[in-house]
């Protein structure tokens, strides 16, 4: 595996097992946290589900990998990355209630743990009944939700910089059109992709908020990534930093904390991980965003086997991870 694909691999499975670890505690107060696993919070391992044995990812997971097979698709068939991207996420709609019927199971469709119902979010299921694809230009709502950004950090594994940025703002704004929502997540892109290309992280994040900036609209992102730098810098408890970043409820701040708890455990990525899922937030998108910035940054060597071992499905991600890796560039 070369470095560029060990990257993406390790986003990808970085992101799903960041998921699967803060989804069980999603929106679960810091104090029943420390109440259930200790004072040091939820321990730096996964938690199987006790029906399969297996740790289960929420629709920040599944939506993520429905935006690698749009492009995957797009790259194939050589149709617009972003009308590709939206088929596939009416082809997740399926799965969710089938709200559109399918004449045959075929790609992530063949999986039935694809099909399982993991706290979709409203405005992205509205989104996509209404039949009405949004647009930076037509924006189909004023929602900024943190489900505008989570599931873009593949555009960042196709392009470069410049152009993941463009990518991942035109995918949010398919579901989600409050710019802020849409600048979240082309910074996210943006930045995962400098990290597959070998930035070092603290230089591709300092890069991305300069760039980020100087956008209209950009302020609020950019003041809550340079929140985030200053914070990894200092001394301030994991826990206190996470708390004065927000909840992740919103796209800025959900990728202010991810941003935060990599750059905190640059070294670690399940340091990373868990710092991103022991508050009373949307820790299931939190953590997905720390370990898709933390495994783009370390690579697929630095993700524990036995964690992957314990994730539903990590096989088919592990490939998806490897399609996806090799078309950089082509889109």
């Amino acid at each position: 595996m070369n470095s560029c694909t060990s990257r993406v691999t390790g986003s990808l499975v970085g992101g799903a097992l960041g998921d699967a670890l803060g989804y069980p505690v999603k929106f679960t107060s810091f104090d029943d946290i420390e109440r259930k696993y200790g004072a040091a919070g939820l321990p730096g391992c996964l938690v199987p589900n006790p029906h399969t044995g297996l740790a289960c990812f929420s629709d920040a997971t599944q939506l993520t990998l429905f935006t690698v097979e749009g492009l995957i698709h797009a790259a194939k068939t050589g149709t617009d990355p972003v009308k590709s991207v939206y088929r596939s996420y009416l082809r997740w709609l399926y799965t969710q209630d089938g709200g559109l019927v399918q004449r045959a199971a075929t790609g992530l469709l063949v999986h039935p743990e694809m099909y399982v119902t993991r706290a979709p979010a409203v405005t992205t299921l509205a989104a996509l009944h209404s039949g009405a694809m949004g647009s930076v230009e037509m924006r189909i709502n004023t929602s900024k939700s943190s489900d505008a950004m989570m599931r873009t950090a593949p555009a960042g594994y196709v392009a470069a910089p410049r152009e993941a940025r463009v990518l991942g703002e035109r995918i949010a704004a398919l579901t989600h059109g409050h710019p802020d929502g849409y600048r979240a997540a082309g910074a996210f892109s943006a930045l995962i992709s400098h990290l597959v290309a070998g930035s070092a992280l603290p230089d591709a994040a300092s890069v991305v908020l300069e760039e980020t900036a100087k956008l209209s609209w950009g302020e609020e992102t950019a003041a809550r990534l340079s929140a985030a730098l200053v914070l990894a810098d200092g001394d301030t408890l994991d826990t206190e930093a996470v708390a004065m970043l927000g909840t992740g409820k919103t796209a800025e701040r959900a990728l202010a904390i991810g941003l935060f708890c990599a750059l905190r455990h640059e070294g670690s990525f399940t340091d990373a991980v868990r710092a991103a899922t022991n508050h009373g937030g949307d820790s299931s998108v939190t953590a997905s965003v720390a370990g898709q910035i933390a495994g783009a940054s370390l690579g697929r060597g630095a993700i524990p086997e036995e964690w992957v071992r314990l994730l539903e499905l990590s096989e088919m991600i592990e490939e998806y991870g490897t399609r996806i890796g090799s078309l950089r560039g082509m889109l």
